[in-house]
């Protein structure tokens, strides 16, 4: 089952789905901010201001990919381009223990020629932000914390056990490459 918009807010008011924006000391308490974020049955999400582009070799699932690593100021511009594959983050970490979220590209960006190759399942538990895998079009102007993407959340039936995928530990903040390679060697 969907939550909608009064179930979201009223979980986040009891504290079961946290919203914690980066680069700010603590979570925001005042969840009225929180609360314009969360459409009729999803959150938006912001993007981070770090960038990951892949570097053009062949793939190796048996190898760690290769990046240059992008760091920008929130509210700057980067040009996204075409046959080139980027890893970015969400500014902001949804954390929950109750319930699983999936992800999308908003329409809104995705209706300008983004493409997001979409693993979208983030399991209960996950406390980092999340990865989004993004090709383009067209070369595409971007800017750091413009809305990007949205999460649904959604309640889960039966007995929840802790994330403890290859993508558990401290969080990052960042972009989070492939591990796959770690389960092939």
């Amino acid at each position: 089952m969907i939550l909608s918009k009064s179930e979201i807010e009223k979980e986040m008011l009891n504290r079961n789905i946290i919203l914690t924006e980066l680069f700010e000391d603590e979570p925001l308490e005042n969840c009225d901010d929180h609360f314009k974020q969360i459409a009729e049955c999803s959150i938006d999400l912001h993007l981070g201001n770090v960038i990951l582009k892949a570097k053009k070799e062949t793939i190796d699932f048996k190898k760690p990919m290769e990046f240059e690593r992008i760091v920008t100021r929130y509210g700057e511009s980067f040009i996204l381009q075409p046959n080139n594959f980027y890893l970015l983050c969400t500014k902001e970490i949804v954390f929950t223990t109750k319930f699983a979220q999936r992800l999308m590209l908003k329409s809104s960006i995705a209706r300008n020629g983004i493409m997001h190759t979409l693993s979208g399942l983030v399991e209960p538990c996950f406390n980092d932000v999340i990865t989004l895998e993004v090709t383009v079009t067209n070369p595409t102007i971007i800017y750091t914390g413009m809305p990007f993407v949205q999460v649904v959340i959604e309640e889960i039936k039966g007995e929840i056990t802790e994330y403890n995928g290859q993508y558990v530990g401290t969080p990052t903040f960042e972009p989070c490459p492939s591990k796959i390679y770690k389960k092939l060697c």
